[in-house]
């Protein structure tokens, strides 16, 4: 009898998400990837604001469980992929412009000017609120934590700013975005090197800890940034350790 495969689950703020990591299943023969939609940014979202971050994790694999029949003892490792917004900038990136053009949010990123624009000081004041309750809620899992009494490793990555300024170097309408996230998959040729050398370009640190350590004080902040190509190098990890380490994968890592 063949030993089950363990899962590894994926968890995406939005559809847009799973779409750009789809690549993900081609370094996968010995897994099974769960990818896990979330729809939204739960760590900004007003409801979870008195949950500790553990508990909001705990709840979205709750929800992962349920829907894949998943026991603990099934599932390898938890990944997560957030966009950091607007979390790590610092105050003087703030402009009040009542002449600003706003899509359906209250400010727009002037990535020119490495500004953000708002209207009011209201906006600013909101703004402020929902991007603090988000870095509270994930500075505690930078670097890793367990989940579970199994300990089942968690590990969080990031997009800078959002996913279209990753892979399209500005910031998108709502109603761009999913046509933006085709065209990055389209523009591939269904070449998963290609997929890993793009988030490899797109990471100017040497490690995982660098990563989240520099963007936290990034002057270069409208420049696009992602350390995806960690997350992508633990996926090979995990195949290299099931398929036995003097085993050669077709894929390589970068790192």
């Amino acid at each position: 009898m063949s030993k089950k495969r363990k899962a590894i689950v994926l968890i995406v703020e939005g559809i847009t998400d799973e779409i750009v990591m789809n690549p993900i299943f081609k370094l996968i023969e010995n897994h099974e990837l769960f990818v896990k939609v979330v729809h939204g940014d739960v760590y900004s979202n007003i409801w979870n604001q008195n949950k500790p971050s553990k508990v909001i994790v705990g709840e979205i694999m709750k929800q992962v469980k349920q829907e894949t029949k998943f026991k603990d003892k099934d599932i390898e490792m938890v990944l997560q992929i957030i966009d950091t917004d607007g979390i790590f900038l610092k105050k003087e990136c703030y402009i009040i412009d009542e002449e600003a053009q706003l899509d359906s949010k209250t400010y727009v990123y002037d990535l020119n000017e490495s500004v953000i624009r708002l209207k009011t000081e209201q906006d600013k004041s909101k703004l402020n609120e929902t991007w603090d309750r988000k870095k509270r809620l994930v500075m505690p899992l930078i670097g890793g934590i367990t989940y579970g009494q199994s300990k089942i490793p968690f590990t969080l990555y990031y997009n800078s700013l959002n996913l279209d300024h990753v892979i399209a170097d500005k910031i998108l309408s709502d109603f761009e975005k999913e046509d933006s996230a085709l065209n990055f998959i389209d523009s591939l040729n269904d070449d998963v090197k290609s997929f890993i050398h793009f988030f490899d370009e797109k990471c100017p640190y040497d490690t995982y800890s660098e990563s989240w350590n520099k963007i936290q004080d990034d002057d270069q902040w409208s420049d696009s940034k992602s350390n995806v190509v960690f997350l992508i190098n633990e996926v090979i990890s995990k195949e290299k350790e099931a398929i036995g380490i003097n085993k050669k994968l077709s894929w390589f890592v970068p790192r």
